[in-house]
């Protein structure tokens, strides 16, 4: 399980964090070694930009550069994402993971007066697309009231002004939710398509 990035979090306290995961390692800290090796496998060269790597990992994050962002974001409200500037994009994380234990991110892009809100395609690609993906995809999205393309994309329009911040957590919350039916459906052998396109 990841630990979770709180609403407001503070960069500095994850960047202290890191310095005494180092410190620790150099100790030869039974505990941060563990850590380190879950990260990044068996080294005995631990520096704190390895160790910063760990933090975020931990994290459900891919590196420290994502979990920056991640911290940064974490301090936006719903308000501010519905006034992002034209052609702003926002990569926003939620208290959520898929069932690999990765971390839910919704981008949210600002063009002109619209803005769409989105999970990437991750739901669809972490379960490696089985056969009848789009269908079952359907299905889901349908009963949280959102949209999958044919690339397998968890979506929904809106228009500057709705509460951006809810229908990015419906969106990752669907997700979840597809990723979750699709790893079920990868599981049944012979699972058909509704059409050709969709597999």
């Amino acid at each position: 399980m990841h630990e979770q990035i709180p609403q407001g979090a503070d960069l500095d306290y994850y960047r202290k964090r890191a310095k005494e995961l180092a410190r620790s390692h150099r100790r030869g800290d039974p505990e941060a070694r563990v850590r380190a090796a879950r990260a990044l496998g068996e080294r005995d060269r631990f520096v704190l930009a390895d160790a910063l790597h760990v933090i975020a990992r931990e994290h459900g994050l891919r590196s420290w550069p994502e979990l920056k962002r991640a911290v940064e974001v974490s301090t936006t409200t719903g308000a501010e994402l519905s006034a992002l500037p034209d052609g702003a994009d926002e990569l926003v994380p939620f208290d959520l993971t898929y069932a690999d234990g990765e971390a839910v991110r919704v981008r949210v892009r600002r063009r002109a007066n619209r803005v769409d809100v989105d999970d990437r395609g991750e739901a669809v690609e972490r379960s490696r697309r089985p056969q009848g993906w789009l269908a079952v995809a359907e299905a889901v999205v349908e009963r949280h009231n959102l949209n999958v393309n044919r690339r397998g994309v968890v979506f929904v329009p809106a228009v500057v002004g709705r509460d951006i911040d809810s229908l990015a957590r419906r969106v990752a919350e669907a997700s979840v939710a597809v990723h979750g039916a699709l790893l079920e459906l990868e599981d049944q052998p012979g699972a058909r398509s509704r059409s050709s396109t969709s597999s």
